[in-house]
């Protein structure tokens, strides 16, 4: 859906001097190498400093106190991450200090992140999450621009006259939008005319392109 893509937009956009940012790019399904990641990013060598809720909360409490600036913990691949590492980070989240929250907690995942918060045992986590967003896929017009977007990217002058509007409202059909879906595809069917020594995208060679893809998407 493109989560890393825009995980990679905000981050470049989080103000450093207003936050510490805390960036896990790979969780870790147990907690105790959850802190060891959650230490190394910090900076702290965990190899002697040891990696446990107490050790991480003096950790996160030293940097609080000595910046000035609120934790800012970013996961990604948040659907990697166990039931057990969903509650220790929710009660990371709890701590507070000079009444502010000790660690703000952004997760990014897949949708079997949704389906993991939704287990009774987390309940006590969801309550806690003020905001929720859901990536959603393209719009037909989306599709299109997208499209267009990367054709004249790759450097083509007149990106209808490679993939008609006709195509890429096809591959809109075929993706549901899906960016990593409308790839594989437009890919391949560029790929197929080249092959074929064509300078448009036909509808036969989208067809063929599908056929080796497999893509039985309605």
């Amino acid at each position: 859906m493109g989560k890393s893509t825009l995980l990679e937009l905000f981050l470049s956009q989080v103000s450093v001097s207003r936050y510490r940012l805390i960036s896990l790019p790979t969780p870790q399904s147990k907690p105790r190498e959850l802190y060891r990641a959650i230490a190394t990013a910090m900076g702290a060598n965990p190899s002697w400093f040891g990696a446990d809720a107490l050790k991480i909360t003096n950790l996160l409490t030293h940097s609080y106190l000595e910046s000035n600036r609120p934790n800012l913990l970013v996961v990604d691949e948040g659907h990697l991450l166990s039931q057990a590492s969903l509650s220790e980070l929710r009660l990371l989240s709890n701590i507070q200090e000079k009444h502010e929250p000790l660690l703000t907690l952004i997760l990014f995942g897949q949708p079997q992140l949704a389906a993991n918060l939704k287990l009774p045992d987390m309940t006590p986590l969801v309550q806690r999450i003020a905001v929720w967003v859901t990536l959603e896929g393209l719009s037909a017009d989306e599709t299109s621009g997208y499209i267009e977007w990367q054709l004249r990217t790759a450097g083509a002058q007149d990106p209808e006259k490679i993939i008609p509007p006709a195509l890429s409202t096809a591959i809109f059909r075929r993706s549901h939008g899906i960016p990593r879906r409308i790839n594989r595809p437009g890919w391949e069917c560029l790929n197929q005319a080249c092959l074929d020594g064509a300078h448009v995208v036909t509808e036969e060679i989208f067809q063929v392109a599908c056929k080796t893809l497999e893509l039985h998407l309605i």
